[in-house]
């Protein structure tokens, strides 16, 4: 696209409209033009129009603006698609007295070139959309379609659907490349876009409104970025049912919706076929989608995931990633992808040599090979993974753990207070009360510290989340994670932040200070990070915790031999710690003794 021409265009809309509208009313130009001369309405001139009756204000009569409004008019009038001409009829304001945005349909008229190819080629530019206007921020990355048509690889031939195709970046470019393609969107705004785009593609799209959940066809490829965790009333109800009576069914509960989306997917995918979708990174480890992953892993019918880079969607807070579907599939290539791009001004992308980087690992993957940033997983890998498909958990090596048991077998895990900042600072007290609060920086070298902060009126509700001695706390954001064993002092109260994790050892079970001991050991310091997720921002979900960190329970005279030779080792390092500063101020005053010596010789 000639950039000469995208800011004449932004020039000419700038000001005049909303600028969430600027790429809708261009299109509107476009398309409105385009349709004029393959129809060849003769509507063109514009003496045709003087002393018609035009029912607009005094303002657009004196801007010469009537003989288009009736132009335009005509060829809304005669779409047979009533969405899109409804769409049209508002955008326009066509029945408005004064229509402030038709103004500028005159200004990009002259401007658009007068060849109908030429107009097409406009209005499926994927860069001119996205230099057009906010809606941008709603594309699918134009590196993500790069990398799924990659994986996709459509040939001449095949038939391919884009399911919640938006305005149809990704069906434009299959249509482009000659590919036969069916494109769906629910959303009226998106599809009408779609609409548009549908003409100027000829034979090779049909862009529709439309929902996936009542399509029954099935494809060679398909590509979806839906909607993440859609909360509508009654939608997983009806997605459920549709999924069943297409004949899916012995589905397992799951929490998240967006793995309706995967499943329709996957059945819309014909045999030999293969299709992408992005989804929340979160999904891949969510304890409560265990099952579901389960379902479709022993169906194989999951190829491949990779984790894509965060913050390649704008608007979209945390990790996402790229799963791979198809039949037949005895393992999966597990791909972390994450540090395959560039990031300035805030802007991250992937260029083709990154996207070359992550085919090749994928490749490499299905042969077995040993690689630093991709591991094939197969059932029984997956399996003792709790079927999580977050790469870096197979890439991190596996933690053989001696007798483990999870930790909600030994011990009750919570978070600390939900105060926020503002209610914390409104408690603070500048006297000593009887109350503390130990928050992250209280926590040094695994002790709680002494100069922890007084609270004042603290009420009965906070009680829950007061500190015991014995318990365990630790931080929730890695990734060098904070671990302290409590001691409360004797008529005290320290209430516990909600940037901790508070473990309640079981005493008839297992030692306090093993199970710090056994946190903070390399062993549980790996299984730590393993169950932590994020890019940005490293964080261990309470779930994870829960179930995944495992704890090695040997017999309870070993745990307490264990606490006797920790206590003994520790006093010792405290003698020495205090032998060192000893020490220290020693050499601190040695050049104070010899200055001593030179002024007060001895005889």
């Amino acid at each position: 696209m000639d950039a000469g021409f995208v800011s004449t265009i932004s020039e000419a809309l700038r000001g005049e409209v909303d600028p969430e509208q600027r790429f809708d009313i261009f299109m509107a130009a476009a398309y409105l033009k385009r349709k004029d001369i393959l129809e060849n309405t003769g509507l063109g001139c514009e003496a045709e129009y003087v002393g018609c009756d035009v029912p607009m204000g005094e303002e657009a009569l004196s801007r010469g603006t009537g003989w288009l409004f009736h132009r335009a008019s005509a060829l809304v009038n005669s779409i047979e698609n009533n969405d899109l001409a409804e769409y049209l009829r508002r955008l326009l304001q066509l029945d408005c007295v004064c229509p402030s945005n038709f103004f500028v349909i005159e200004k990009l008229w002259d401007l658009l070139p007068d060849d109908p190819e030429d107009l097409a080629m406009l209005m499926v530019d994927l860069d001119l959309e996205r230099a057009l206007g906010p809606s941008a921020q709603e594309m699918t990355p134009e590196c993500v379609l790069n990398l799924a048509s990659r994986i996709l690889n459509p040939v001449y031939g095949e038939t391919a659907a884009d399911f919640c195709c938006g305005t149809g970046s990704f069906a434009v470019r299959l249509a482009l490349a000659g590919v036969e393609v069916d494109g769906f969107e629910i959303d009226g705004r998106d599809s009408c876009i779609a609409s548009m785009r549908n003409e100027a593609l000829g034979g090779h799209a049909s862009l529709q409104r439309g929902d996936m959940f009542a399509v029954s066809e099935k494809y060679d490829k398909c590509f979806s970025n839906f909607p993440f965790s859609v909360r509508d009333f009654g939608f997983k109800e009806e997605a459920l049912q549709t999924l069943q009576a297409q004949g899916c069914s012995d589905l397992p509960r799951f929490g998240s919706n967006d793995w309706l989306f995967v499943l329709q997917l996957a059945e819309r995918t014909r045999e030999g076929g293969k299709a992408t979708c992005i989804v929340p990174a979160s999904r891949l480890v969510n304890p409560d989608d265990a099952a579901i992953r389960e379902h479709l892993a022993c169906k194989g019918e999951i190829e491949a995931v990779v984790l894509l880079p965060a913050g390649l969607f704008p608007r979209v807070k945390g990790e996402t990633a790229m799963l791979v579907l198809s039949q037949g599939n005895e393992s999966c290539s597990l791909v972390d992808a994450r540090n395959y791009c560039t990031r300035a001004r805030g802007v991250c992308e992937m260029n083709a040599s990154h996207i070359d980087e992550v085919m090749a690992l994928l490749a490499d993957c299905k042969t077995g090979m040993e690689m630093d940033d991709a591991f094939l997983a197969h059932r029984g890998d997956m399996e003792a993974e709790a079927f999580s498909l977050y790469p870096p958990r197979y890439l991190s090596g596996h933690v053989d753990v001696h007798n483990g048991v999870p930790l909600k077998d030994v011990a009750r895990v919570f978070r600390g207070t939900s105060w926020g900042k503002s209610e914390l600072v409104s408690h603070v007290s500048q006297v000593p009360t009887d109350t503390r609060y130990l928050e992250l920086r209280g926590i040094e070298d695994g002790h709680v510290g002494d100069d922890l902060p007084y609270l004042v009126d603290v009420d009965s509700s906070q009680d829950r989340y007061m500190l015991k001695t014995g318990d365990v706390v630790i931080s929730k954001v890695g990734p060098n994670f904070k671990i302290a064993l409590v001691e409360v002092p004797e008529g005290q109260r320290i209430l516990a932040s909600g940037n901790l994790y508070v473990i309640r050892p079981d005493p008839e079970v297992i030692e306090p200070l093993y199970l710090k001991g056994c946190r903070e050991s390399p062993q549980g310091m790996k299984q730590l990070k393993r169950a932590s997720s994020g890019s940005s921002v490293i964080s261990l979900p309470r779930a994870a915790l829960d179930s995944e960190v495992l704890i090695p329970l040997v017999r309870r005279e070993n745990q307490q031999k264990y606490v006797r030779s920790h206590r003994e080792l520790e006093e010792s390092i405290l003698e020495h710690m205090k032998a060192i500063e000893q020490d220290r101020k020693k050499l601190a005053d040695l050049i104070y003794v010899a200055i001593y010596d030179d002024l007060y010789p001895c005889d």
